[in-house]
């Protein structure tokens, strides 16, 4: 896995499906890096696990990658997202229930960490 750096923007995502609203997300932060959530991390929140409509994390990482919208997408999981403590980057995450439960648990009033809700709910919701 690659290091964070401490200058660049992260999208840091659950993605179960592909659809419009993901694909406009991430045109608009294609300079940024990419780091999906691996199944460790969706494990820890039970609605996720009986996701029925969501495609394995490995085939939306390749279905990413051959949209050539970022440089680097990756698969992540606890161990990597602990390493935000000291990141002093930007974080954009959808604005989705995983990506609230996952700032609450794990980022909770840090302040050097700056995130961006930019998917309404209409464009993720079916």
């Amino acid at each position: 896995m690659t290091s964070l750096k401490e200058k660049q923007n992260i999208v840091l995502a659950y993605v179960p499906v592909l659809h419009e609203g993901y694909r406009r997300f991430f045109v608009k932060y294609k300079n940024s890096r990419l780091l999906l959530l691996g199944d460790e991390i969706k494990e820890k929140f039970v609605p996720l696990v009986k996701d029925i409509r969501a495609l394995p994390v490995e085939l939306i990482k390749k279905s990413i990658e051959s949209w050539n919208i970022f440089s680097d997408v990756e698969i992540i999981g606890l161990d990597y997202i602990k390493k935000f403590s000291d990141f002093k980057g930007t974080i954009l995450m959808p604005d989705e229930d995983i990506m609230r439960e996952l700032y609450s648990e794990y980022f909770p009033k840090n302040k050097r960490i700056k995130f961006s809700y930019d998917i309404e709910p209409q464009e993720i919701f079916w």
